[in-house]
């Protein structure tokens, strides 16, 4: 079974998509500014054996210094091979 992000886009694709949501929701997100943030992600993993997502990246933001994040969204632990995969595809949208 092969792992997808919801809506037919690609992880990075979806990961600024939620960003950017995250930033309109708190009226932080500006469409005309110039100021640009910048996420490079370092590793975008998922364990289903410990039953967690982990995604890292950099941040650089408008004058600045890059900070380094690292998200683990746990979902528990699932036995069964295609149970546990369902379950990781589930629970993307939340680790982000």
């Amino acid at each position: 079974m092969e792992i997808y992000p919801p809506d037919n886009k690609t992880f990075e694709e979806y990961i600024k998509d939620a960003f950017i949501n995250e930033l309109k929701s708190q009226n932080l997100y500006d469409k005309s500014s110039n100021k640009t943030i910048t996420i490079y992600i370092t590793k975008l993993d998922f364990d289903t054996f410990n039953g967690h997502w982990i995604i890292s990246g950099n941040i650089k933001l408008p004058n600045r210094k890059t900070f380094y994040i690292t998200e683990v969204y746990d979902f528990g632990f699932i036995y069964l091979g295609d149970q546990a995969c369902r379950e990781v595809l589930r629970t993307f949208p939340n680790a982000v």
